[in-house]
C-alpha cells in the first residue's frame, strides 16, 4: 500500500467519526446558521432603536437666569422658522436639507441658581445638556461674540446626543446671522468663503465584507477546528485508544498527515458555513439598504470567485 493509499483511508475513517460528533456539528453548523443571524439582526435592531429613542426624546436644556432662557428661546425660534423656510422652498419630492428631528422642536427648559447647580444637574443626569452665555443678553453687533458654554456629559448618550443637537443649532443660526450681515452691506458669501473646495472620490465603493471578512475566516477558523483536532488528538487517549493506534503497522506520518488533512477540511467547512451565513444574514436583513445610502455595497457575487 502506497503512502497517498494509507493517508486516504486514515483521512476517510477519521472525517466519518469527527462528523458524529456532535459537538464538531454544533459548532460548525448551529452556531453559524442561528447565532451569527440573531446576534447581527439583533444588534442592528438594538441600536436602531436606541437612536429613534434619542430622536423622540425631549430635550431637557439647563440654563442659571430667566434672561438667558429668553435668549436660548429667541434662538430656538429663530432655527425653527429658518428650517421651516428652507422646507417650503426645497424642491417636491427633493431631499430635506435638515432632519427634523436633529432640531429643537421638542424641548424644555430647566432653570439652575448657578453654573455649579447646572453641572450637577447634568452628572445626576437631571438634565441633559446645559447652556450658559456669558452676556445675559445677546448682541447682534458686529464688533463682539456671544460667547456660549454647553456643558454635557459626553460618556451618557442621551447627554452627548442632546449637545450634538444644540451645538448644530447654535452653528445653523451663525451661519444664518453672518449671511444677513453680509447682505446688509452689499457682500456676498464669496466675500469670507474665497474658496468652494468640491473633492470627487475615485475609489470604489466600501465593501462591508472587506471589513469582517478577515475577522470571521480567521476567528471562525478557529473555532470550527478546535474540537476535532481536541478529538482526534485527545480523544483518542479518553476512548482508550491512542494504544492500538500507535501499534497499527502504519507509520506516524501517515497518522499525523491523516488527522491534519482532516482538522484542515473541518476548518475550511466551517469557514465557508460562517461565510455563507454572515452573507447571508446582510443580504436578506436588510443591511443591502443602509449601505446603499451610506454609499457602501455588498459585493457577494465576487465571494465566488
Amino acid at each position: 500500500m502506497t503512502f497517498p493509499q494509507r493517508i486516504q483511508i486514515i483521512y476517510r475513517k477519521e472525517l466519518i467519526e469527527v462528523l458524529r460528533d456532535r459537538r464538531t456539528l454544533i459548532a460548525m453548523i448551529v452556531v453559524p446558521i442561528v447565532l451569527y443571524p440573531l446576534l447581527m439582526v439583533g444588534s442592528i435592531q438594538a441600536v436602531t432603536f436606541q437612536a429613534e429613542s434619542l430622536q423622540r426624546a425631549k430635550l431637557v436644556i439647563g440654563v442659571t437666569s430667566e434672561s438667558q432662557e429668553a435668549s436660548l428661546r429667541s434662538l430656538v425660534e429663530y432655527d425653527a422658522k429658518e428650517l421651516a423656510q428652507l422646507e417650503s422652498e426645497r424642491p417636491l419630492g427633493g431631499e430635506s436639507l435638515f432632519q427634523l428631528p436633529e432640531s429643537l422642536m421638542d424641548w424644555q427648559v430647566h432653570r439652575l441658581d448657578n453654573q455649579q447647580a447646572l453641572e450637577e444637574a447634568i452628572q445626576q443626569r437631571q438634565v441633559h445638556v446645559g447652556l450658559l452665555f456669558e452676556d445675559e443678553v445677546l448682541t447682534n453687533s458686529v464688533d463682539r461674540q456671544n460667547n456660549v458654554m454647553i456643558f454635557a456629559d459626553q460618556e451618557e448618550a442621551r447627554s452627548a446626543a442632546a449637545s450634538r443637537r444644540l451645538t448644530q443649532m447654535l452653528e445653523r443660526v451663525g451661519k444664518s446671522t453672518a449671511r444677513i450681515r453680509l447682505e446688509s452691506v452689499g457682500l456676498s458669501r464669496v466675500f469670507v468663503e474665497p474658496f468652494l473646495i468640491r473633492l470627487t472620490n475615485l475609489a470604489a465603493p466600501p465593501s462591508i465584507l472587506g471589513q469582517i471578512l478577515p475577522l470571521v475566516l480567521v476567528l471562525m477558523t478557529i473555532t470550527g477546528a478546535i474540537y476535532p483536532a481536541i478529538d482526534l488528538t485527545a480523544g483518542e487517549r479518553e476512548r482508550g485508544t491512542l494504544e492500538s493506534v500507535m501499534v497499527c503497522p502504519v507509520p506516524i506520518i501517515d497518522l499525523i498527515a491523516g488527522k491534519f488533512l482532516v482538522v484542515t477540511t473541518i476548518a475550511i467547512l466551517g469557514a465557508a458555513l460562517n461565510l455563507a451565513s454572515v452573507s447571508a444574514t446582510i443580504y436578506f436583513g436588510g443591511f443591502g439598504q443602509v449601505l446603499g445610502r451610506s454609499g457602501g455595497s455588498i459585493p457577494i457575487g465576487k465571494m465566488l470567485f
